[in-house]
C-alpha cells in the first residue's frame, strides 16, 4: 500500500552525518558512454549559499565539474539528459562528494556506473555489490554488521527501519555502530527516534492527550479508558487513509457495543477543516474525530508518527496492544479478542 509521508527531507533519501565543516575543492570527473550534444550532465549539491545547479555538455561521454564542497560527507546528485533539458529523459545517480576527486564511469549509462573517490563512496560500492546477491534485508544487515564505523551503515539502518521501525530489529543494529557514527548528528537523531519509538511501542502505556473535536470541545485519550480504542491517524488530503475509511467503519459497526471505539487523529491544517469535516461525513466515520488543525500535529508527534496512514490499538488498560492494522487486519485481530 502507498503511504503518505508527512515530513520530508528536501533532496535527500538519508543524510548520513553531519561531521565538523571542512570545506574542500572538488573536482567530479565523467565519463558516460560516448555521450555528445545535444546530452547534458547536471550536477546538484549543497553549496554555501545554497542548493546549486552546474551543466557541461560530454564529449565523447566525458564532463567534469568544479567547485568548493561546504563538508566532507556532502550528498550530491548527478542528472543525465540526452536529450539536454533538465527534466527530460533523465538518469540519475547519488554519490558522495567526499573526496577532492571523484570519478563516475560507465559504457553505457549512470545506472551501471562506478564512483571511486572517497570512503563513504567505497562503502556505498561494497553494499550495492550485496545488494546485487542478497535479498535487501540480508544485505543491509550483513553491511552494518561488518561496517559498525561506515556512515553508510547508519543509512542502511534507516532503510531497513523503514516508515514504522520494529524496534526489535533497530535496537540492535544501531548499537552494534561504532561510538563515532552513534554521536553523530545523524547517529543521535536516531537514537532520538529510538527512544521516541519506544514510548509508543507494543506493551507501553499510551501517551495522554487532549485535542479539540470538530465542534472545537476538548477531547483527552484517558476518557475512553476502560474501552479497546483504535487511535488512528490520518488526514482529509490522504487517498490510503481514504482507504482505509471503509474497514475502520465495518470494525465500529460491529464491534461498538462490545466496548470497541475510534478516536481519529486528523493530520489536516487550518486550511483544510472544511475539507477535514466533509471528509468525515463522507466516509461515515461516525465516532470522535480531533484535530488541533496545526502543520505538527502535537499527537502525531507524540506518538511519533511520521507517515499516515498510520493506527495504535490500545486496551482497556491504557496500553498498546497492536499497531498498524490495515484493511482486514482490524476485524481479525477484533474478532480474537472480542469474538463475533
Amino acid at each position: 500500500m502507498v503511504r503518505i509521508t508527512v515530513f520530508i527531507f528536501f533532496l535527500q533519501i538519508f543524510s548520513p552525518a553531519v561531521l565538523e565543516a571542512q570545506s574542500f575543492r572538488f573536482t567530479v570527473k565523467g565519463k558516460i558512454g560516448a555521450l555528445a550534444a545535444p546530452a547534458k550532465a547536471y550536477l546538484i549539491y549543497e553549496a554555501a549559499a545554497g542548493m546549486k545547479t552546474d551543466s557541461a555538455v560530454p564529449d565523447n561521454g566525458v564532463f567534469a565539474f568544479h567547485g568548493i564542497s561546504p563538508r566532507p560527507d556532502l550528498v550530491a546528485y548527478l542528472k543525465i539528459s540526452r536529450s539536454g533539458g533538465i527534466y527530460e529523459d533523465v538518469e540519475f545517480l547519488r554519490f558522495f562528494m567526499d573526496a577532492e576527486i571523484v570519478t563516475i564511469v560507465s559504457d553505457d549509462s549512470l545506472d551501471n556506473a562506478r564512483v571511486t573517490g572517497g570512503p563513504l563512496n567505497r562503502d556505498e560500492s561494497v553494499l550495492k555489490a550485496a545488494l546485487a546477491i542478497d535479498e535487501p534485508a540480508k544485505a543491509y544487515t550483513g553491511f552494518i554488521k561488518s561496517h559498525p564505523d561506515s556512515y553508510i551503515s547508519l543509512e542502511a539502518l534507516n532503510i531497513i527501519g523503514g516508515e514504522y521501525p520494529d524496534l526489535a530489529l533497530v535496537e540492535p543494529l544501531f548499537n552494534i555502530l561504532s561510538p563515532r557514527i552513534r554521536s553523530s548528528q545523524s547517529g543521535i537523531e536516531y537514537a532520538r527516534r529510538i527512544a521516541s519509538l519506544k514510548k509508543v511501542d507494543i506493551g507501553a502505556v499510551a501517551p495522554d492527550f487532549t485535542m479539540p473535536d470538530t465542534t472545537g470541545k476538548p477531547v483527552s485519550l484517558h476518557n475512553f479508558k476502560g474501552k479497546f480504542v483504535l487511535l488512528d491517524f490520518w488526514a482529509s488530503w490522504c487517498p490510503p487513509c481514504r482507504a482505509e475509511s471503509p474497514y475502520l467503519a465495518d470494525a465500529y459497526e460491529k464491534y461498538k457495543k462490545k466496548n470497541f471505539t475510534i478516536l481519529s487523529v486528523s493530520l489536516d491544517q487550518l486550511s483544510g477543516k472544511k475539507n477535514w469535516i466533509k471528509a468525515i461525513r463522507k466516509d461515515g466515520l461516525v465516532w470522535t474525530n480531533v484535530s488541533d488543525l496545526k502543520e505538527k500535529n502535537r499527537a502525531a508527534m507524540l506518538y511519533s508518527v511520521h507517515s499516515i496512514p498510520q493506527n495504535f490499538l490500545i486496551g482497556p488498560d491504557g496500553k498498546i496492544l497492536a499497531k498498524n492494522l490495515r484493511g482486514k487486519a482490524l476485524l481479525e485481530l477484533l474478532e480474537k479478542i472480542l469474538g463475533q
